[in-house]
């Protein structure tokens, strides 16, 4: 296999594989990316980043450009994903870096406008070239994914999950409103039907559920 090495004057291009018999690379301390997975777009085909090996290609990490998405993945089936997501951006922020030419574009779906708290419009358009925030502002943050590389929550698990302490809700009275009492909420509690049953795997497919009698409502 032919390797071309062209040497630029701020960079190295390679056009082929390039194969080290030994020893490591070493980059040059610098604020600048170590590495590109693409030249150029947003909607580039799924790439490996990182590979076990030629011949174990489907172990590694991929980024998935459409969806912006980092999976970790063992023989081509998800691990661990995360899903990234732009950080809101405020008016005056949006306002500000788009009068610089050297400001990241407005995105094509536009910045979000906010009153302090939530967003409340849309401003501009964007670049074909650049990455679309649009979702900055939005209650969608970055979700993190565990056997799965669609997560549909904060933290998606498809499969069982344990620790040693319980799961902690978070919640303060100074955030809510219209607080009112149940009745009969203890009559509500002891209406609740209590079941077992049986996963049907094939009716669940892609989802790892367990096997046996399971108790629910």
């Amino acid at each position: 296999m032919n390797t071309d090495i062209i040497l630029g004057e701020n960079e190295v291009e390679v056009k082929g594989d390039l194969v080290m018999e030994s020893g490591s690379v070493r980059f040059a301390n610098s604020e600048v990316p170590m590495l590109y997975a693409f030249a150029s777009g947003t909607k580039n085909p799924e790439r490996s980043i990182i590979s076990h090996s030629p011949n174990n290609q489907d172990w590694g990490v991929v980024y998935r450009d459409q969806g912006d998405k980092v999976i970790f993945q063992a023989a081509g089936h998800p691990v661990m994903t995360v899903e990234l997501k732009a950080p809101p951006v405020s008016l005056v922020d949006a306002v500000k870096d788009a009068t610089r030419p050297e400001s990241f574009p407005i995105p094509s779906g536009g910045l979000k406008r906010f009153d302090g708290t939530r967003p409340i419009g849309t401003i501009g358009s964007g670049s074909k070239d650049k990455k679309d925030d649009s979702s900055a502002g939005q209650d969608v943050p970055g979700r993190v994914g565990i056997g799965t590389d669609s997560p549909q929550h904060n933290l998606h698990v498809n499969g069982s999950a344990a620790g040693t302490q319980g799961f902690k809700t978070l919640s303060d009275a100074r955030c809510k409103e219209n607080v009112e009492t149940i009745d009969g909420a203890l009559e509500t509690v002891q209406a609740l039907r209590g079941v077992t049953f049986d996963w049907q795997a094939e009716a669940c497919e892609g989802m790892n559920v367990a096997a046996g009698p399971q108790v629910g409502f």
